[in-house]
């Protein structure tokens, strides 16, 4: 929940629109950055004073609680001095003059054998953000800003739970517009960032001590939402279910670091990741979650005794991941998706001296790409702690399945492809396990080439044992068929209503 203060407090700093002519007061931008927190459910409460043409605001206070089965989770942020100051030609500048402090407190949960534990953390926004518009068209502006957020390790009992953190963005420049219209906020965002810097404190985990840190350059953001702000303040599940939201975050490039020393041995594993452009985006309409991540030339150095030969390196040409899920509950059938791509994965050389070392294999780079999608049925808004915990109590499935659909399956490693795609549907029929999935229907077509050649080879150089590879052979025989090109196999499978398997149009005696 800090990122969400977090992503509230760098709006000042990022705060898109058309250039308005109308004037704004310090009173009017302290109004809307209020009401802005408000409808993205936080409660906010502070003390206002006049000196000169400067509002001045202290003790802000703005706050989240949100109940869970084992006890209230609740986030408080401080900031205690806002300027909001007059400027000619009807501006008005905005200032935190000092860090914003936050308070976290999680309660104990008997269930995962955790205790209840306070977290800390401090943040500064550095630069002035100038304010311009109307009341109800406001446009926030910054150049140069920067902002540096830390967190203290937490521990209780002499256990640590979170290691430190730190992070921090330098030479943010941005608008961001915030329009009434009627009991809605809506607002866009442009930004940019020259550096985006994450460290973890070193800590202990299972006898090991890790070292972690992140860097990002070349950073870009644009964005928009539309929330109602006529909810009750703090109601985070109106937010997120009533809410449309639609962010993309690029980088030019990015590296992480992580060293992990060995409490017996003190042989430390460097790790080494440095990305090429990557890009992110983020949608949230009416309770359906979609995210989108894709990361160009991921070099992956690996250096410690462990490794043979003391160090490798794996190189991805491309990755992707992508997830859309329905966060709330509706009667009617809703969508889902999971997508993974790597592409073109170059293994070390030491891999494949100990995978083939008869050099059996052709060493192309590997490549994967998978996409599940379908529709199911929630019966529950997953942003609703109240709902989870009569869940959790009542034992009931919260999510049905409806339909699956494989729009892309790809594997090609060592010589081998394979593709294929499919689609079905579950049965409005009990589970045959108590707790299981209903019975499914569909089908899958699969185009196999070189796979039968790669089973040899594999038996050839020692990695597959020969009785293997012969039950291997006879299982692409019984589920496929020679395709039009040599060494290719096609097959169509089917698994009907009744349960029947059926392969290229032939009944499996099972």
């Amino acid at each position: 929940m800090q990122s969400r203060i977090l992503a509230a407090a760098l709006s000042t700093t990022c705060l898109v629109g058309a250039p308005a002519l109308a004037d704004v007061t310090p009173e009017d931008v302290w109004e809307s950055y209020r009401d802005m927190m408000t409808a993205t459910g936080m409660e906010v409460s502070a003390d206002e004073s006049r000196d000169g043409e400067t509002l001045v605001v202290r003790n802000m206070i703005y706050s989240m609680t949100i109940e869970t089965p084992t006890g209230p989770v609740t986030t408080s942020a401080t900031a205690p001095e806002l300027r909001f100051e007059q400027l000619p030609r009807g501006e008005v500048s905005l200032r935190f003059a000092s860090p914003i402090t936050t308070i976290s407190r999680v309660p104990e949960d008997p269930a995962l054998g955790t205790p209840a534990f306070e977290s800390r953390a401090e943040m500064t926004i550095e630069g002035e953000t100038v304010v311009s518009g109307d009341p109800r068209d406001m446009v926030y502006a910054t150049q140069g800003g920067a902002v540096v957020m830390t967190s203290a390790p937490v521990e209780v009992d002499g256990q640590q739970l979170q290691p430190g953190v730190r992070l921090a963005i330098d030479q943010i420049d941005g608008n961001f517009s915030l329009v009434r219209e009627q009991e809605t906020l809506r607002s866009e965002t442009d930004f940019t960032a020259g550096t985006f810097t994450y460290g973890i404190d070193p800590f202990t985990s299972e006898g090991a001590t890790v070292e972690a840190a992140f860097t990002a350059s070349g950073i870009t953001g644009t964005g928009n939402f539309s929330i109602s702000d006529a909810g009750t303040p703090g109601d985070m599940a109106a937010f997120l279910g009533g809410g449309v939201m639609d962010f993309t975050l690029k980088a030019g490039k990015s590296s992480s670091t992580m060293r992990v020393t060995g409490a017996e041995d003190n042989a430390p594993l460097d790790i080494l990741a440095n990305t090429g452009p990557t890009d992110l985006a983020i949608t949230l309409d009416k309770g359906i979650l979609t995210y989108d991540a894709a990361a160009q030339k991921v070099d992956l150095s690996f250096a410690g005794p462990q490794i043979p030969g003391q160090q490798a390196q794996l190189v991805v040409n491309r990755y992707a991941a992508g997830l859309t899920f329905p966060m709330g509950a509706s009667d009617a059938d809703q969508p889902f998706r999971l997508k993974l791509a790597l592409e073109e994965v170059t293994l070390p050389p030491i891999a494949w001296a100990m995978l083939d070392p008869q050099n059996e294999m052709p060493h192309d780079p590997a490549t994967l790409r998978f996409e599940l999608g379908g529709t199911v049925q929630s019966d529950i808004a997953f942003y609703d702690m109240e709902q989870i915990s009569r869940l959790e109590s009542e034992g009931e499935e919260a999510v049905t399945p409806k339909t699956v659909k494989i729009p892309e399956l790809f594997l090609s490693l060592a010589g081998a492809r394979i593709s294929g795609s499919g689609d079905g549907r579950f049965l409005d029929k009990a589970p045959a396990i108590p707790g299981g999935l209903p019975p499914f229907a569909g089908t899958l077509s699969l185009n196999l080439k070189g796979v039968p050649t790669l089973i040899d080879r594999l038996a050839n150089s020692g990695l597959l044992p020969q009785e293997t590879a012969m039950s291997a052979q006879m299982m692409l025989g019984m589920f496929a068929r020679p395709g039009e090109a040599p060494d290719e196999l096609v097959s169509e499978l089917e698994l009907t209503e009744q349960g029947q398997i059926v392969a290229n149009g032939q009944p499996l005696p099972f």
